[in-house]
C-alpha cells in the first residue's frame, strides 16, 4: 500500500507541520484573541493577570501587587501607580511603559501623565 502523504507536495506538508507546531506552541488564549497581542498596549486598570505577566519585566509578584492595588481603587495616573505599587520606581515604570504598559491610556513621561 502506498502512503498518501508521500505523494503530497512538499510545500503542503511544510504548511501542515507549521500549523501543527504553532498550535502546540501558541497559548490557547492567544489563538482565540482573548489576550493582548504581543507588543500591544496593556492598560494597567483593565488588564488580566496573563496580559500583565506577558509584558517583559512583570513577573508573578509584581502582577500580584498591581492587581491587589487596583482592587482597592483604579490607578489615577503614573504617579499614583508608582506610589502604590511596591518595588516600582520611575526607571522601572519607564521600562514597563516602553514594553507597552499604560495607565489611563498614557505612556509614562508624557506631558498629560505628569500634570496634576
Amino acid at each position: 500500500m502506498v502512503d498518501p502523504r508521500r505523494n503530497a507536495p512538499v510545500r503542503a506538508r511544510r504548511r501542515s507541520i507549521a500549523r501543527i507546531a504553532l498550535a502546540m506552541v501558541a497559548p490557547a488564549s492567544a489563538q482565540t484573541g482573548e489576550s493582548a497581542a504581543p507588543g500591544a498596549a496593556v492598560e494597567a486598570n483593565h488588564a488580566r493577570r496573563a496580559d500583565l505577566e506577558r509584558l517583559p519585566g512583570i513577573g508573578v509578584d509584581l502582577a500580584d501587587a498591581m492587581l491587589r492595588e487596583r482592587e482597592r481603587r483604579p490607578f489615577e495616573d503614573w504617579a499614583d501607580f508608582i506610589a502604590r505599587v511596591p518595588g516600582l520606581g520611575p526607571r522601572r515604570a519607564a521600562r514597563l511603559s516602553r514594553a507597552g504598559l499604560r495607565v489611563q491610556g498614557l505612556v509614562y513621561g508624557s506631558p498629560a501623565a505628569t500634570t496634576d
